[in-house]
């Protein structure tokens, strides 16, 4: 799947199509999902700024940021919070409804941005700003082109024309600036509050699917045999809607499995719960999606299958740099094994040899253990 088709399966994801709210309340929203340094706070780090540097406002002093902008077909997606994002004034006026881009004329790069020293207004720099960027406005051609809306290379397009861009620098800006931790984290609070998901966060790779620097894919792309998870598996969970799109003759997707925090609920089941994550039923007990990794109740916490796998040879686990401990793995020809595997641990990575073992269970260690990741192939 690629082009158009593959745009057309990713926008009929339910994560994507979360609910929208009315303009002058993106402000608030956006407010709540950026908050910092906590998810209390009342302030927060506005559109286009680095976390890092603790560049905090309130919405008294930002307005509301056309990411689309309004005179390009924006105003018939500003009841959406992923689009309408606060910004500090002089940012938003600065943009204007340029497209985002390098140097070009009517193109604005987002990767610098204003803020105040000792009453003087400077400028500093923050290249992730523009994967930032990127993303949001692949997002919204990905869910509103009913609207209109599509992706140019040509910064001086009639406004009439609804696109923005600039393309094939949008689609270089997500491959070379990855989604931060905080990134991530505005995303995950979005999704909980019953927003939409951005899938491009989760998932950059995604862009590659679905266009080339001229505009859709004709052809299919080449991501290394890699298939990837954008299709409804049926779940509870919105966000587990990214589930793998194509087997191989093994059984396996082409390029494995892979389940991330973004498919696990946003509280602890306080009892066994089944789900089905990127095509594998699991049962899962006091694991949940929070602040950007997969948490696991300290010696209480764990998932296993439930139905077996099928020509797997290797169990990947990805371990967060905020966790406090290991997990523990089982691995055994039944579900919900009970003999501990061992495995081969390399930086943040474990992983396990599991080609006789159709059946996994994963466990939190004796403190709350959090992973990024679990790859099976």
């Amino acid at each position: 799947m690629y082009g158009e088709s593959f745009r057309a399966a990713l926008a009929s994801c339910s994560a994507i199509n979360g609910t929208t709210t009315s303009y002058s309340n993106c402000l608030n929203v956006g407010a709540k999902a950026a908050a910092y340094p906590d998810a209390s706070s009342a302030t927060f780090i506005p559109f286009y700024h680095d976390h890092t540097m603790n560049d905090l406002a309130t919405t008294g002093q930002c307005n509301r940021e056309h990411t689309w902008p309004d005179s390009r077909g924006g105003g018939s997606i500003e009841n959406d919070p992923l689009i309408i994002r606060p910004t500090l004034n002089v940012d938003n006026s600065s943009r204007g409804n340029h497209f985002y881009g390098d140097t070009a004329s009517n193109e604005w790069d987002p990767g610098h941005y204003s803020c105040k020293i000792s009453g003087s207004v400077v400028w500093r720099d923050y290249p992730a700003a523009r994967g930032e960027s990127a993303r949001v406005i692949l997002y919204a051609a990905t869910r509103y082109k009913s609207k209109g809306l599509s992706l140019s290379n040509n910064p001086n397009d009639s406004t009439s024309a609804k696109t923005m861009g600039t393309l094939k620098t949008l689609l270089k800006w997500n491959r070379e600036y990855a989604p931060s931790d905080f990134e991530k984290t505005v995303n995950d609070r979005y999704e909980n509050m019953g927003y939409a998901r951005n899938p491009f966060v989760d998932h950059p790779e995604y862009a590659e699917f679905i266009w080339n620097d001229n505009g859709f894919r004709t052809s299919p792309y080449d991501g290394g045999g890699y298939v990837p998870p954008i299709v409804s598996s049926g779940t509870s969970s919105a966000s587990a809607s990214y589930s793998a799109s194509a087997s191989s003759s093994s059984g396996l997707p082409v390029g494995g499995i892979e389940i991330t925090n973004s498919q696990f609920p946003s509280s602890y089941p306080s009892s066994e719960t089944a789900y089905t994550m990127s095509g594998v039923d699991l049962k899962v007990y006091k694991v949940g999606n929070f602040e950007s990794s997969i948490q696991m109740k300290s010696g209480e916490g764990y998932f296993y299958n439930t139905s077996a796998l099928e020509e797997q040879t290797t169990l990947t686990i990805t371990i967060s740099s905020k966790s406090a401990a290991d997990p523990i793995v089982y691995l055994g020809t039944s579900a919900n094994p009970s003999s501990v595997a061992t495995g081969t641990k390399s930086g943040s990575t474990l992983t396990f040899d599991i080609s006789d073992s159709p059946y996994f269970k994963i466990k939190a260690g004796s403190s709350v253990t959090r992973l990024s990741s679990i790859r099976i192939a």
